[in-house]
């Protein structure tokens, strides 16, 4: 294994089983196993999870049973749904997710799952979206992307204080935003839960011409 990866995960499991065992969390960065051969990653904010509520240090800690290996291996549901799950299958209508063959990263900016995003601010004693931020930043200077697709337009860019150009709209709503993040390109799209096929399509074609230094298509959305 890297010897650089290697002492990320052993810092990143130390600082989450930590906050895991305070707060009786689960919590995972990857959704589907590193490679640092992958140089596209997809990048979403947190798991879900509906049952995840606490937000008060628990006075019974229960050892969190996370090891690196597990912690790089990543979410131990993925090779059982993995093409499966509405996110995977929304993604893979889009051209340049399917040429792929899943062979790109996918991981998570905050590593601790919620029903809601912001529910993650209600731990009061600790920055938990500082201490993810932090990882998930050292893990892209090792892995070094060619790029970084980002899941989230408005909420997903805001919390990398990404000052992006939007390249593609629908009336209000931001298709694709582009950003850098550590001097990495980034590509901000809406969660693909949220999209219809049209607006997956037209993101899909405008990414590849712009990966491809062609020029945009132009697209009157009704």
């Amino acid at each position: 294994m890297n010897t650089e990866l290697q002492n990320w995960a052993r810092k990143a499991v130390a600082k989450c089983n930590y906050i895991a065992e305070e707060y009786h969390l689960d919590y995972y960065a990857f959704q589907k196993p590193c490679n640092l051969n992958y140089k596209i990653l997809v990048l979403a904010l947190n798991p879900y999870n509906k049952n995840n509520k606490h937000t008060k240090k628990v006075d019974v800690k229960t050892p969190s049973s996370m090891t690196e290996e597990k912690f790089l291996n990543g979410n131990s549901s993925w090779n059982g749904y993995k093409t499966s799950w509405k996110i995977i299958k929304q993604l893979m209508k889009m051209k340049l997710i399917d040429d792929l063959q899943l062979d790109f990263n996918y991981m998570n900016y905050v590593y601790f799952p919620s029903r809601k995003f912001n529910d993650i601010k209600k731990l009061k004693e600790i920055n938990i979206l500082e201490e993810s931020r932090d990882l998930t930043l050292e893990f892209l200077r090792i892995l070094n992307p060619e790029k970084i697709i980002l899941l989230g337009t408005s909420s997903g860019s805001d919390h990398f204080d990404i000052e992006g150009n939007t390249l593609l709209a629908k009336g209000n709503k931001r298709l694709i935003v582009k950003g850098k993040i550590d001097e990495v390109d980034v590509y901000a799209i809406p969660h693909p839960s949220w999209l219809n096929d049209d607006e997956l399509a037209a993101i899909d074609l405008n990414l590849r011409e712009i990966f491809s230094n062609q020029k945009q298509s132009y697209f009157d959305f009704k």
